[in-house]
């Protein structure tokens, strides 16, 4: 967090991959996603491969993702 209480979308490693069944990812590879947490917040993250496996979203490159 920064000094002024604001999240610091640098500082944060999210990993993890999203259940795809049998059929896999393929055509959802490169789809960007958020998750929402118990809490709120809210994280960008990008589908990277066809097992779905996921990866955080660049801060504010497709809108916000901060929190």
């Amino acid at each position: 967090m920064y000094g002024n209480g604001m999240p610091n979308p640098l500082e944060r490693t999210v990993e993890g991959s999203i259940d795809v069944a049998d059929e896999g990812a393929g055509d959802l590879v490169g789809t960007n996603l958020t998750l929402r947490l118990e809490d709120g917040r809210r994280i960008g993250v990008t589908i990277a491969d066809e097992s779905g496996t996921i990866l955080q979203r660049a801060a504010c490159t497709t809108g916000c993702s901060c929190c």
